[in-house]
């Protein structure tokens, strides 16, 4: 009766944190599965939640990007294509 109550009361951000954390863990198993190197599989992860978190932040939150947040981005990119040529 007191988990239930627990479950109740948690917020909804938790859910989804939850969730989004096993479908990570989910891709890495596949990605080990399929045969990819996985120092370039958890690179290209980060980065890409990287700018889901900024296009979420922006969206969601109205947050602000200044110049240097851009650069960071297009340099986080840029890093991500030469790493998997």
């Amino acid at each position: 009766r007191e988990l239930v109550t627990a479950f109740k009361d948690i917020n909804w951000a938790s859910y989804i944190l939850g969730i989004a954390i096993f479908l990570l863990e989910i891709g890495f198993l596949l990605v080990y599965r399929s045969g990819w190197n996985l120092s370039i599989a958890s690179l290209s992860a980060n980065v890409s939640t990287g700018i889901i978190l900024i296009l979420v932040g922006i969206v969601a939150f109205q947050e602000n990007l200044s110049a240097i947040n851009v650069l960071g981005i297009a340099v986080s990119i840029a890093g991500l294509i030469l790493v998997n040529k």
